[in-house]
């Protein structure tokens, strides 16, 4: 009786880990572009390389900028469970989610999101006190 009680939650464990371990993620290291906004300005465009991690419930982002300069994108629970940001936070500082049109820079309402069937080209960005870091 004992074996039994003990076989049985396996393929429940199993599952369980399997889920854990395929929801975690590798990003490579990708040639992009990166931008910096202030204010709503363009200030920065440049080459940049990002790479990460994501893992069941967070993740982060880092872009290492042509100018040496590196920013850390960090969402979701991070290190010990913790959540720092409720969404996202940038090089410590909390934000929240953007898109911006790859082609007008213009940033990208949900409701345009939305209506774009194919994703088209965009930048993803996380805007923090008026400033916004992008990358695609």
């Amino acid at each position: 009786m004992k074996i039994r009680q003990l076989i049985f939650p396996l393929p429940i464990l199993s599952l369980l880990f399997g889920t854990i371990y395929t929801n975690a993620g590798k990003l490579e290291p990708t040639s992009g572009e990166c931008l910096f906004f202030r204010n709503g300005q363009l200030e920065k465009r440049q080459s940049c390389t990002y790479f990460g991690y994501s893992w069941t419930g967070g993740g982060f982002t880092q872009l290492e900028w042509e100018d040496g300069v590196s920013t850390v994108i960090n969402f979701g629970v991070q290190g010990r469970g913790e959540r720092p940001c409720p969404e996202v936070g940038v090089d410590g500082v909390c934000g929240e989610w953007g898109f911006r049109d790859a082609a007008t820079l213009a940033p990208l309402s949900q409701r345009t999101l939305r209506r774009m069937s194919n994703g088209g080209p965009m930048f993803r960005c996380v805007n923090v006190n008026n400033n916004s870091v992008c990358w695609r």
